[in-house]
């Protein structure tokens, strides 16, 4: 065998080699890309920057329009939940195992469990349990449906703690339970908040607060000074152990609220 034809079978696997890796990387840079860059957009949405999200969503959907997290972003923008349903049944549908599903099937749940139609909550209730039982959303979608359809033969999941490196989108509290009725003071728990309303007088959000209220929505109303020393009365709902699990609730809370909630720190009691 010559010398040129021993150089060349040692170059050519090695040519192989770097082929694959290149094709490797093609396949799966830019889906890890996506998904930073629709992470990126829900947290403008939940900070209430709609207008760049729609931007991200405009710029992501062109190239990737299948995608389930550019999906679950196009769904998050809609104003009407009842829309962004389809897109939801989609990405659990047609993306069964992407990182996106379970958000989609937590908020599928969710939308028929505050429209009280217990039916299709408790169908879909069990199919999340069925597809995801490790879900780290599983145990507050059982809390949505106990406090507004109800349970019925659902049994509490264990509620677990998500990993700190590798927490999605979730949310913590927003429909109170029956001893938090009990006890009209918000919970201290949590570290962000919705807002959704912000009133000059107090009369005023004092309607606006019992109004949630009566939908059994964990809310809050506090006082506000301004910097020319005038007060302003705010009302919030939802009680997030982080910014994330408040970015997730938005959509639920824009539909009950018909406003773009606000994600806030909730201030010190």
């Amino acid at each position: 065998m010559s010398t040129n034809s021993i150089i060349h079978s040692m170059v050519k696997p090695r040519l192989h080699i770097v082929s694959v890796l290149s094709l490797i990387l093609l396949f799966t840079t830019p889906s890890f890309g996506q998904s930073i860059e629709v992470k990126g957009a829900l947290q403008e949405l939940g900070m209430g920057n709609r207008t760049n999200a729609m931007s991200a969503l405009l710029d992501l959907i062109i190239e990737f329009p299948d995608d389930p997290g550019v999906v679950f972003l196009h769904a998050s923008l809609l104003k009407n939940n009842a829309k962004a349903i389809p897109m939801y049944k989609k990405i659990v549908k047609g993306k069964p195992d992407s990182e996106w599903a379970d958000d989609a099937q937590f908020r599928i749940v969710s939308y028929y469990a505050t429209k009280k139609d217990t039916v299709k909550a408790r169908e879909e209730m069990q199919k999340f349990r069925d597809a995801y039982p490790r879900s780290e959303f599983l145990p507050d979608a059982y809390e949505i449906l106990r406090n507004t359809v109800g349970a019925g033969k659902y049994n509490p999941p264990p509620k677990s703690e998500p990993s700190k490196e590798n927490t999605k989108l979730g949310i913590d509290s927003l429909i109170i339970d029956d001893k938090s009725e009990s006890n009209p003071q918000p919970s201290s728990s949590g570290s962000f908040t919705l807002q959704v309303g912000v009133f000059k007088t107090r009369a005023a959000a004092e309607e606006e607060y019992q109004s949630y209220k009566s939908k059994r929505m964990r809310c809050d109303l506090s006082e506000r000074k301004m910097p020319d020393g005038s007060m302003r009365y705010v009302v919030t709902i939802g009680d997030y152990t982080s910014r994330k699990n408040a970015e997730a609730a938005v959509p639920i809370v824009r539909d009950q609220c018909n406003c773009t909630p606000l994600i806030i720190q909730k201030p010190m009691k």
